[in-house]
């Protein structure tokens, strides 16, 4: 269980959610971060596949 949780969707909230996350000392937080599904971020694990098929590097 977490007790603090946070949802980042904006660019500009990164820098508020980590300062809010790293004041918090009552037990382990967690940062979700919603990102567009065109961009790739890697590391990524594709759709279906296990942490083993983990993208490192762009194929481009």
């Amino acid at each position: 269980d977490y007790n603090f949780c946070l949802r980042i969707t904006k660019v500009e909230d990164i820098e508020k959610g980590f300062q809010l996350a790293n004041t918090f000392k009552d037990g382990p937080t967690l940062l979700e971060f919603i990102i567009p599904t065109e961009l790739n971020v890697l590391p990524m694990v594709p759709a279906g596949k296990s942490l083993s098929d983990m993208l490192l590097k762009d194929k481009k």
